[in-house]
């Protein structure tokens, strides 16, 4: 992971624990599951860029 999604992922949970402690049992436990899905999206698109740019030094870009 870089430098910033390793930022982005702790400011979010930092922001996302803080705001979770105010909700009802049920309600916190389809923010932890939507707030995972909004991280995996951030590691996804990390490695995507991660993967073109290395496509991109080997040549294999199009």
């Amino acid at each position: 992971m870089t430098p910033e999604l390793t930022e982005t992922i702790r400011r979010r949970l930092h922001a996302f624990w803080r705001q979770a402690r105010t909700l009802p049992p049920a309600e916190e436990s389809r923010a932890v599951e939507i707030e995972l899905a909004i991280i995996g999206a951030h590691v996804d698109a990390d490695r995507a860029r991660t993967n073109a740019s290395q496509e991109e030094c080997d040549g294999r870009a199009a």
